[in-house]
């Protein structure tokens, strides 16, 4: 599997044994078939609604690397959450997502 993040082996709060341990437990778990017939479905646009009621609230944080934020999805129109809802379909039949979306920028806040 490759690697996808950046690891600092100095950081104080970095524990090896559990990076070790998840690193050999993910391929693991993906070559597992999905048992549940639920997960073969498409999502439904009341699942969409859903989500987008929840990110509502959180119009103000910060974006991702894509510059996108909440509120430019969940205001959006039906126009473009449909056409997102059909994009999220695909990426979800066809088991292949952007490669970007494989990549991650966490920042650890320090008190």
């Amino acid at each position: 599997m490759k690697d996808s993040h950046t690891v600092n082996h100095n950081d104080p709060l970095f524990d090896q044994q559990f990076h070790d341990s998840i690193q050999a437990a993910v391929p693991v778990l993906l070559a597992q078939p999905a048992t549940d017939p639920q997960s073969e479905l498409p999502f439904t646009q009341s699942e969409l609604k859903s989500v987008l009621t929840k990110l509502s609230g959180r119009s103000m944080k910060s974006p991702g690397p894509d510059g996108i934020r909440y509120w430019m999805i969940t205001e959006s129109g039906s126009t473009f959450q449909n056409a997102l809802l059909w994009f999220f379909n695909l990426v979800w039949e066809w088991e292949q997502y952007p490669s970007p979306w494989g990549h991650s920028h966490i920042r650890y806040v320090h008190p």
